[in-house]
């Protein structure tokens, strides 16, 4: 899996290339409402003709992009992730990934020592 991320602080643009079994979603605070962007989940190296495109966003201050392993939504609902994200979208980036680790730990139980995700909460300022 493969995410690249670029964010233009004087424009506030993010811009992102994906690969693999990676997501995204984009919390924007004006509307209070979410963006999905699914990942393809092929793999890096497995085919030499897959595309990799670029996705360009312009975020605003209070905006928040989670990137996330597709894996985490195999046993973890997304509507409760945007749930947890819109219900601690005042807190800082750092805290809501808190919540939502230990959201994600109530959800998945005693395998969650075995449990192969990954996330990011990146909140725009």
């Amino acid at each position: 899996n493969l995410v690249a991320i670029k964010f233009n602080l004087t424009e506030g643009t993010v811009q992102f290339c994906m690969t693999g079994a990676f997501s995204f979603l984009i919390y924007d605070r004006d509307t209070d409402t979410f963006e999905f962007i699914l990942g393809d989940d092929k793999a890096l190296g497995t085919k030499e003709f897959i595309e990799y495109k670029n996705r360009d966003y312009c975020l605003k201050s209070g905006d928040i992009l989670v990137p996330y392993t597709n894996i985490l939504t195999n046993n973890y609902s997304l509507v409760r992730m945007m749930e947890v994200i819109k219900e601690n979208k005042d807190l800082s980036a750092r805290d809501i990934g808190d919540v939502l680790e230990k959201d994600i730990m109530n959800m998945v139980g005693t395998d969650y020592k075995d449990y192969k995700y990954a996330f990011q909460v990146i909140r725009i300022q």
